[in-house]
């Protein structure tokens, strides 16, 4: 076990923790028409109370993340496939990973769909500097999924609560649609570029690995 194991790294604090409470004042705005801070403030102990709504904060961030993945970021990742952009590049690491294989075991080829997972495996077992990369990317894109719903409604809840007139509802309402329309487009960006760096990390490290193999014959020759 190490000290990180037990530290909340970002995709637990933006993905999980702040969305979820987030969710929570929403709730609580719109339904019981109270100010979260309000549960803090009232009771004897604000730090025992605190301790109560992050944890149940990361609860519900961690249940709504749960469902609200696979609804906006598989969808888009299917939509999405193999980028354009690296579609050649997909082509020449089939033909790689083929040239590697036994003689008559063409049926072991990974599929194209499959090829961006398989090459995001690889990188991640054969290099700890692009696995970090990898990770903060995965946090990013976890932060836009969890974000997404609840931020603008936090907006819409807030101006409710505090009895604002229809117009500036609509407005806030109008705010947060862009809001959503633009944090989607994030998110698909990301999740284009996302494997756009597999495809290319993986042929990056296939050249390294290469590149060793043809140094050490020559290098086993001098001495």
């Amino acid at each position: 076990m190490k000290l990180s194991d037990f530290l909340m790294r970002g995709r637990h604090l933006f993905g999980f923790l702040i969305p979820g409470v987030m969710w929570l004042a929403s709730l609580s705005l719109i339904f019981l028409k109270k100010n979260p801070l309000q549960f803090v403030e009232e009771g004897p102990s604000p730090i025992a109370r605190t301790g109560l709504l992050l944890a149940l904060g990361y609860i519900v961030g961690f249940s709504f993340q749960t469902l609200l993945f696979p609804l906006l970021a598989d969808g888009l990742k299917r939509h999405l496939g193999i980028p354009e952009t690296v579609q050649k590049l997909g082509e020449q690491i089939q033909r790689i990973l083929k040239g590697k294989l036994p003689e008559g075991e063409s049926e072991w080829v990974i599929v194209p769909d499959h090829l961006p997972v398989f090459c995001k495996m690889y990188v991640l077992e054969h290099s700890k500097e692009l696995k970090h990369f990898i990770i903060e990317k995965e946090d990013d894109i976890n932060f836009l999924v969890a974000n997404t719903i609840p931020g603008p409604l936090l907006i819409c809840s807030w101006l409710i609560f505090k009895g604002y007139s229809g117009l500036s509802i609509s407005i806030g309402a109008v705010s947060a649609v862009l809001l959503v329309t633009f944090l989607r487009r994030r998110l698909k960006h990301y999740l284009r570029r996302e494997k756009e760096e597999w495809f290319e990390w993986f042929l990056l490290l296939h050249l390294r690995e290469t590149s060793e193999k043809q140094v050490r014959p020559q290098a086993e020759s001098n001495i």
